[in-house]
């Protein structure tokens, strides 16, 4: 038996609608703030991080909660944002580039995880 989480443990987030990589400027938790406008910062707080937080910024919280921890979450800029194929982890299918399989996660068969390209998950490192 495996000691590897499943996608539901990882918080894995399914590709964004826009086709663009994970990022806090397309983060539904990002807001901007009054001070953030009148300065041109297009994202400047988090609703769940008390840190300030600017668009090329990522962080492992794909769902609300409250209490959230930033040392925890993992903040921290990435050119170009973040999705499975830019992952150490992530192997590419040979059908598509669209989807492939997750090494850091087990599938429901046993095996890799099957995720698609353009999704993300908290267990995400650079590589890819």
């Amino acid at each position: 038996m495996s000691e590897l989480p499943q996608l539901w443990g990882v918080l894995y987030a399914e590709p964004n609608k826009d086709g663009k990589r994970k990022t806090c400027g397309n983060c539904k938790l990002a807001v901007n703030s009054a001070a953030g406008m009148l300065s041109g910062a297009p994202v400047s707080r988090c609703t769940i991080l008390p840190s300030r937080i600017s668009p090329q910024m990522v962080c492992g919280y794909h769902v609300p909660q409250e209490g959230a921890d930033p040392d925890l979450a993992g903040l921290e800029t990435v050119k170009g944002g973040t999705s499975c194929d830019k992952c150490r982890f992530y192997e590419p299918g040979e059908e598509d580039d669209m989807e492939g399989t997750c090494e850091a996660v087990d599938g429901e068969d046993g095996g890799p995880a099957q995720v698609k390209a353009m999704g993300c998950c908290a267990r995400w490192e650079a590589g890819g």
